[in-house]
Order: structure tokens, then C-alpha cells, then sequence
């Protein structure tokens, strides 16, 4: 059975004082954030319309295999230390990805279904909730990354 989508975690809660040295910290968390995410998937709508031109064939493959790439980033992810100031965005970033993933999963389990019920209407409010999520991330990313360039400035 396809479950609800995850409430979406607080990122907007203030973040707390850090030393100087913390922004050394953050840099290299994100360095390391940009070097075990997916890029080998290539541009995002590109990847989306060959898994849609695919999955129009009965073909799952390219589908699989973005399952897999997610998997293996969230994998990584969950192995990283983050630096203090980065620690809500870090567990929001595995939120994310776990959102991510079961929403695909359910996309494949309807697709795989012989009747659209309301497992695949509740993919939309899944989907709408996983880019709310997103959005959340990537406003979070930015507040980190201004108050490093802030430190750095100091």
C-alpha cells in the first residue's frame, strides 16, 4: 500500500552561531555533497523524458536506474558527518531523497497496476509534497551557503 507523503521537517529554524572555522566546515560538506550526487544522470528534464519515452514502451530500465542512483546518493549521504550549522539541512536532504524514493516507487507500482484507483491519485499529493520539500532544501542550502561567504568575509 502506498503510504502518505512525510510531513515536510522544519528548515527554516534559525541557525546556530557559528565560529569562524565552521566556515571551512560547511564548504567542504557541500564539496562533498556535489562530488556523491548523481551527476552522471546528466540533465534532470533530459533523464525525465527518456524515462517517460521508455516507460510508454513497457520499458523500465532507465526508471530502475534512477531508483538505483538515488539510493546509492542517499547511501552516501546518510554516511556524512555534516558540520554543525548543516545538520537540519542534512537530515532534510535524506528526508528528501526518502520522499523522492517512495514517491518513484509508488509510480511504479501503479504503473505496473492493470487499474488507476487511488494510489495513483494520491501520487500527486506526493509529488506536490516532495517538490514543497524540495524548494524548502534548496532555500536552506542558500541561507548556508550566504552566511559562509559572510564568514568568510570577517
Amino acid at each position: 500500500m502506498v503510504g502518505s507523503p512525510p510531513a515536510v521537517l522544519d528548515t527554516v529554524s534559525p541557525l546556530p552561531a557559528a565560529p569562524r572555522d565552521d566556515s571551512e566546515r560547511v564548504a567542504a560538506y557541500f564539496q562533498s555533497i556535489d562530488q556523491i550526487q548523481p551527476g552522471s544522470m546528466g540533465d534532470p528534464e533530459a533523464m525525465a523524458q527518456k524515462v517517460l519515452a521508455g516507460l510508454a514502451k513497457g520499458d523500465t530500465s532507465d526508471f530502475d536506474e534512477m531508483i538505483k542512483q538515488t539510493q546509492l546518493t542517499r547511501h552516501r549521504l546518510s554516511a556524512l558527518t555534516p558540520p554543525l550549522p548543516c545538520a537540519n539541512f542534512h537530515l532534510n536532504s535524506i528526508a528528501c531523497l526518502d520522499a523522492g524514493l517512495d514517491l518513484m516507487r509508488g509510480l511504479k507500482k501503479v504503473m505496473a497496476s492493470p487499474e488507476l484507483d487511488a494510489q495513483a491519485l494520491n501520487l500527486v499529493d506526493r509529488a506536490q509534497a516532495v517538490k514543497a520539500r524540495t524548494d524548502a532544501l534548496q532555500a536552506q542550502e542558500k541561507a548556508l551557503l550566504v552566511r559562509k561567504a559572510a564568514l568568510d568575509k570577517e
